[in-house]
């Protein structure tokens, strides 16, 4: 390393001999390319401050307007262009002393903007006229929905009520779509709050609801609200779709006495008891009546009792006056359904006169039949129940029905990966107690699947699927039963 290397500002000056300075550094090497020798950048001179005093330029600044920019204005516009909005665009320029870094972006940004909004003014402008190009066939359609309105028809009423309460906060809704708001409430509350909460529709809230329901008085039997209700439905309904049928079932209930302020009054107390008590005590049973319809899904229930130890002949005038008020109103009783239990067997063979049939005269009108069932459901329950029960032997023609191959085809294909039935399960072929109340199980233990592989088994001649033709005839059977009955 060699004195070539260090510029003269790296000697100390007045020495007889060339001494470095401390701290100095080689920078120059000459032979080394131009991008690898060490360059010290030299500090730019400052600029000449401004001779106007801040005040007078700030005065200045601010008497400025946007003359240096009209003609580019004029010439970024055309004449054929859409009018432009009342807004005045105010630009701050700078005279030719003041061309500082600062004012530059502030202009170059201000036009930029002007742009973006001039953009969105042709934008809005072609929307607009979008807008009253369609506007005369909106309106019509309108027209057309406030038409079918005044025809009493029910998707253009609601279609009405939807466009006069959008974009208001507080809408007075009208008693027509409140009650059906209500129906579609009851029959499903998730739905219905999920459609109004995610403002696809603009729906009344709860509490509107609430205060068109009003409260409940708690009353039992056939009261004025069950009445009002039949009517309501009565009116849209076709003379025949007004045929229908009483289905009764009671279930048990906790005996709690409960005071209730709103009505005044304690709930809990039996209405309907045996003779045996002297007082009316507290309810340990629901008795319920549901008028159905034959050829329209309907279902509304009519009647609901408090009782306790009540007897098959005070059921019966229960039922008898349940029709009656029914038919007071419009419609027409044709069948009786209940469940199998003992108790509603007992009140069914009191209507049949003493031995149940299928159809008997009405009890209100003579000239016309009324049919008695009891429910398809229970039945097929109680027929699997006694088709597994061992200790309960069937026989048809002196053969044996038993569920022993249904018992062996399941022991042979619960450890296989591939199963002849695959719906077969243990709560089909053992059912608990709680398990013996699923429907769907015991219509699948008569399934197609099961008599065919018991079928193919028999065929087969295969160990314990012997004689089993009474069985197989059996489950067919119970299978097109349940599937003919309605």
């Amino acid at each position: 390393m060699c004195s070539l290397h260090f510029k003269n500002e790296d000697f100390k000056e007045n020495s007889k001999t060339r001494v470095l300075r401390t701290g100095a550094v080689p920078t120059i090497f000459p032979g080394y390319p131009k991008y690898k020798q060490i360059s010290k950048s030299e500090r730019a001179p400052p600029k000449a401050r401004n001779e106007v005093p801040t005040k007078r330029r700030k005065l200045q600044e601010d008497e400025s307007i946007t003359d240096c920019f009209n003609e580019s204005q004029r010439s970024s516009v055309s004449e054929s262009s859409p009018p432009l909005p009342s807004t005045e665009f105010t630009f701050v320029c700078c005279r030719e002393r003041d061309t500082g870094p600062k004012w530059h972006r502030e202009y170059v940004n201000m036009k930029a903007r002007y742009k973006r909004l001039l953009h969105k003014v042709e934008e809005l402008q072609e929307d607009l006229a979008s807008v009253k190009l369609s506007t005369p066939v909106i309106s019509q359609q309108v027209k057309i929905i406030e038409k079918d309105a005044e025809f009493q028809n029910t998707t253009a009423q609601s279609l009405m009520e939807l466009i006069r309460a959008y974009g208001k906060e507080r809408h007075r809704w009208s008693e027509f779509f409140v009650r059906k708001c209500i129906v579609w409430r009851a029959k499903s509350p998730k739905g219905y709050d999920t459609v109004r909460r995610s403002k696809m529709l603009p729906l009344p809230s709860y509490s509107t609801l609430s205060r068109y329901i009003g409260p409940s008085t708690l009353d039992e039997g056939f009261t004025p609200l069950i009445k009002k209700r039949l009517e309501e439905e009565i009116g849209q309904l076709t003379p025949e779709e007004r045929h229908g049928s009483i289905l009764f079932d009671e279930m048990s209930i906790k005996q709690q006495g409960k005071y209730v302020k709103q009505v005044g009054r304690v709930i809990g107390t039996a209405s309907a008891f045996s003779k045996k008590y002297s007082s009316c005590p507290l309810a340990n049973r629901l008795l319920c009546f549901v008028l159905t319809g034959l050829s329209t899904h309907y279902k509304i229930p009519v009647s609901y009792h408090l009782t306790k130890d009540l007897d098959h002949v005070q059921q019966l005038q229960m039922l008898t006056n349940v029709m009656a008020e029914v038919e007071k109103i419009g419609f027409k009783v044709l069948r009786v359904v209940s469940d199998c239990i003992s108790f509603n067997v007992k009140t069914m063979a009191e209507l049949c006169g003493g031995t149940i049939t299928h159809r008997i005269p009405h009890p209100l009108d003579n000239t016309r039949p009324l049919f008695v069932s009891f429910d398809p459901c229970h039945i097929i329950k109680n027929l699997r129940n006694q088709f597994l029960d061992k200790k309960r032997k069937l026989m048809n023609c002196g053969r044996d029905i038993t569920a022993e191959p249904v018992r062996r085809l399941y022991d042979k294909q619960k450890n296989d990966v591939i199963k002849p039935v695959r719906s077969l399960s243990r709560k089909m072929v053992f059912p608990s107690s709680f398990e013996k109340m699923n429907v769907s199980r015991a219509v699948r233990l008569f399934s197609v699947d099961i008599t065919s592989a018991l079928i193919l088994g028999s065929e087969g001649k295969e160990a314990g699927f012997q004689n089993i033709d009474s069985t197989i005839q059996f489950m067919e059977y119970c299978r097109k039963w349940f599937e003919v009955i309605p």
